[in-house]
């Protein structure tokens, strides 16, 4: 019997664990995905995407602790399914978070802000358009991280969500309209970053109406998950048309 291959993924909060499912579900590939949620930094009223909250969200034993209960299960790859919980500690402290995650979940990891990375990259992108759901002091730490990737952002929007829950709740076809107001004639793709936010069934639309690569956090993760695992991904936009990695 072909061995499915098994998804973990490690979320602050609830709320987006749909989008997931859906998407495993259409693999090429019989795929199982197994979500573990992760303790979230406090909200100490400014609410969590609050860069103090999100430097507590990002603490390795948080993770570390997810982890081995993905390890527990026996998973092929694991994502940290968390924009922010990554990019707010910087690149070289989300390689070393990245890091500790494979150890302790005994699997190859990564995280959305490096899958980000990693996708912008490979798709031979240098300017992007940026539709940001958080505060303005932890839109400017992604802009920071973007930048240490070599990655420029040419134009942005912020929706100013508070929390994983506001992004979770925000209208999708606000988004859509927001999304298409943001892009640049010079940004050579869209990125919409925050895994709490709902964007997979827009992908489509917008890459259509844009004619230009729309990268958002559910689908780099997914991508990258399925990348680690040496599997091809499900139907993910822009993604699709990159090679996999050879199976395994």
């Amino acid at each position: 019997m072909k061995h499915a291959v098994r998804i973990g993924i490690i979320l602050p909060s609830g709320g987006t664990e749909p989008e997931y499912y859906r998407a495993v579900e259409s693999a090429p590939a019989e795929a199982r995905l197994y979500v573990v949620i992760s303790r979230c930094g406090a909200d100490t009223g400014s609410g969590d995407h609050a860069v103090e909250s999100l430097i507590e969200t990002a603490r390795i034993d948080y993770l570390e602790d997810a982890a081995r209960r993905l390890a527990r299960i026996g998973v092929d790859s694991v994502m940290w399914a968390c924009t922010s919980g990554s990019f707010v500690i910087g690149v070289e402290r989300a390689h070393s978070q990245a890091q500790a995650i494979a150890k302790a979940a005994q699997a190859p990891a990564s995280s959305t802000s490096l899958a980000f990375a990693e996708a912008i990259q490979s798709l031979g992108v240098a300017r992007v358009a940026l539709v940001s759901p958080y505060p303005l002091e932890a839109t400017e730490l992604f802009f920071a991280f973007l930048a240490q990737n070599g990655i420029e952002t040419v134009k942005s929007r912020r929706l100013d969500n508070r929390s994983g829950w506001d992004s979770a709740l925000f209208d999708q076809r606000r988004l859509v309209e927001i999304c298409l107001a943001t892009d640049a004639p010079d940004a050579e793709a869209l990125v919409v970053p925050d895994t709490a936010l709902p964007t997979l069934d827009i992908l489509p639309e917008l890459e259509q109406a844009l004619g230009k690569p729309v990268l958002t956090a559910n689908q780099v993760t997914l991508w990258e998950a399925f990348r680690l695992a040496k599997q091809q991904p499900p139907a993910l936009g822009c993604l699709s048309r990159l090679p996999a990695l050879p199976a395994r």
